[in-house]
């Protein structure tokens, strides 16, 4: 008796991991398009990367993430903003939260206080449905989607999803009454093949001249 009873403590306790796991709220970074989280690029290429959020039960109004990414000698944030905004605005909105109110969409510039204090560039976006529409929503998608331009080789860039006390990763409850922290979040990596060129001079040779200046290096 006693091991049976030990026996079903065990499965319930299993049981209730498993229900927790399910109904995990996560958000990924992945390639769009491919939905892969581990990409090869080369040099000149342009990703394009999905914030994707899979809300299981949780119903949500909206969303706030903050991004770390590689320098930016490395990728060259796109700018999707509307002309003569000030900054790089680097987010287009995607289905799950259409029509929200953009709160904040921006890539940090180097001289911004939190900036100075991390490693490479910093993206912050958040968008939320306001009350009296349709602001119910659950399910999974694409929260916003933004493109890097990669400039030069590396190997396994990190794009990480900050979560911390300064920079905090959160949903928006549709009763407005609680902001609840993604369960997991999963950031993503890309390496970046191809030669880099720099410091090459200007050298104009007419038909049949030649030089033997050094163009460029590796």
């Amino acid at each position: 008796m006693k091991h049976h009873l030990i026996a079903v403590i065990a499965g319930l306790t299993l049981l209730m991991g498993w229900v927790q796991t399910s109904d995990a709220q996560t958000l990924r970074l992945r390639q769009a398009g491919t939905r892969e989280t581990r990409v090869v690029a080369t040099v000149g290429q342009t990703i394009e990367i999905e914030v994707y959020a899979e809300l299981q039960g949780q119903v949500a109004a909206g969303s706030s993430f903050f991004l770390s990414i590689p320098d930016r000698e490395f990728f060259d944030v796109q700018d999707f903003g509307a002309p003569g905004n000030v900054g790089v605005q680097p987010f287009r909105q995607g289905p799950l939260f259409d029509g929200g109110a953009e709160v904040s969409n921006s890539l940090l510039p180097e001289s911004d206080l939190v900036a100075a204090q991390l490693n490479g560039q910093q993206l912050d976006y958040g968008a939320v449905i306001g009350f009296g529409g349709d602001r119910e929503r659950t399910g999974s998608g694409v929260i916003a989607t933004f493109s890097l331009l990669c400039l030069q080789p590396i190997e396994s860039g990190s794009l990480e999803i900050d979560d911390n006390p300064i920079r905090e990763t959160r949903l928006v409850s549709a009763d407005g009454l609680s902001e609840p922290r993604y369960v997991t979040t999963q950031g993503m990596e890309i390496t970046v093949t191809g030669i880099e060129l720099r410091n090459i001079p200007d050298v104009i040779l007419t038909p049949g001249q030649s030089d033997s200046v050094q163009i460029g290096s590796l």
